[in-house]
């Protein structure tokens, strides 16, 4: 795990390392229960074909879109 560097890693208590583990691990837990929480509440919308059908579309222009910048960049 690499720390921030304000932060002493050669230093660090096991308290402190463990208060760290634990506030990280909530953050975590938070953040991947709110994707898997959108993502169970969008998947009745998203099983639609013609909305599937606009997602892949819009996902292909994306990709061309970025062919053609980074095509573009060179």
């Amino acid at each position: 795990m690499a720390l921030p560097p304000n932060i002493p890693g050669p230093s660090l208590g096991v308290a402190v390392a463990l208060e760290l583990a634990v506030i990280i691990l909530a953050v975590e837990t938070v953040v991947i229960g709110g994707h898997v929480a959108l993502a169970v509440s969008s998947q009745r919308y998203l099983n639609s074909p013609e909305i599937m059908r606009r997602v892949n579309r819009a996902a292909g222009t994306v990709m061309i879109g970025t062919g053609a910048a980074a095509l573009a960049a060179r």
